[in-house]
């Protein structure tokens, strides 16, 4: 019988665990994504007004006047 297979899911674990804890992140495809974006950011500005906090309608609540 081969009982020393069902120790291989380990094996490939540990594998995994160690390859993940030695290579960093591929951010390569981020990076080009914010360098291609930087001449946006820093061309375009937008003016913007904020919005009051007043309402200029009262609410009507139709489950209120359901009841």
């Amino acid at each position: 019988m081969q009982t020393w297979t069902r120790y291989a899911p380990i094996a490939g674990n540990a594998l995994g665990l160690l390859y993940n804890a030695l290579s960093g992140p591929d951010e390569s495809y981020a990076d080009a994504i914010a360098e291609a974006a930087r001449p946006l950011r820093e061309t375009n500005r937008i003016s913007w007004r904020p919005v009051g906090t007043e309402l200029n309608l009262t609410p009507y609540d139709i489950n209120y006047a359901a009841d």
